[in-house]
């Protein structure tokens, strides 16, 4: 799926100019649940008109365009791919360096969105709210390196916010309805909504809290991804 900005701010600087023949490619996760890839197509949406560029989405299961067939047929030039992941683990380690592995093409991978990409969203959501308590659901993962991501976000997150919430990982939908509480946040920590979306958006209302919506659905987001791929290409 591909994206073309129409029109560019004026604001933007040199280096905003420079990129115009380059393209980025999102590599999204996939998903049986349609509005998974809609979110994506949105985000890329999002970040074309910001950076004035073409921007094409892929997706590793599920969705098409397939990556692997995606990367394969994809023209040659100057090309970033963002994975659209939480952590730099196996899909962006393994999976992903193979199918870019094209001669005579120039292709950067960048390492997926750091903790404070989503400390940003997260804050937004608690600002002007009684929160004691950030949950955030960590999709089903028990990665170390989500973990580590998780206690990165407190900091960030505390910093926006002018004093200290403590955050805490729920691991499945059941933790978030053992954990939440009236005063807290529940994030999802999801790109785009889905089945398992849903589910923490179920137990953490179950619970009497606050559910933020999933980044995708968030122009800040796309925002910060625009900002951070200016930063990388």
């Amino acid at each position: 799926m591909t994206s073309t900005a129409q029109q560019r701010r004026p604001e933007q600087s040199r280096k905003d100019s420079e990129v115009d023949l380059r393209r980025i490619i999102l590599v999204a996760h996939g998903s049986p649940d349609e509005r998974h890839a809609a979110a994506v197509r949105t985000i890329a949406d999002r970040i074309a008109v910001t950076l004035g560029m073409t921007t094409e989405s892929c997706y590793l299961e599920h969705d098409v365009p397939r990556a692997q067939e995606f990367l394969a047929h994809s023209e040659a030039g100057q090309t970033t791919v963002l994975p659209l992941l939480l952590t730099a683990g196996f899909h962006w380690r393994t999976d992903i360096p193979p199918l870019l592995a094209r001669p005579g093409q120039e292709i950067r991978l960048v390492a997926p969105p750091p903790p404070r990409i989503f400390a940003d969203g997260i804050a937004e959501s608690a600002q002007g709210h009684a929160v004691t308590q950030i949950v955030v659901a960590l999709a089903g993962s028990r990665s170390l390196k989500l973990m580590d991501r998780c206690a990165e976000m407190e900091s960030e997150i505390s910093r926006r916010l002018g004093g200290r919430v403590p955050v805490t990982a729920a691991l499945t939908p059941s933790e978030v309805g053992e954990i939440a509480t009236r005063n807290s946040i529940v994030i999802p920590l999801v790109v785009a909504p889905g089945i398992l979306c849903d589910r923490i958006t179920q137990a953490g209302q179950a619970a009497g809290a606050m559910v933020a919506p999933p980044f995708g659905s968030t122009h800040s987001f796309a925002g910060a991804l625009a900002a951070y791929l200016i930063e990388n290409i």
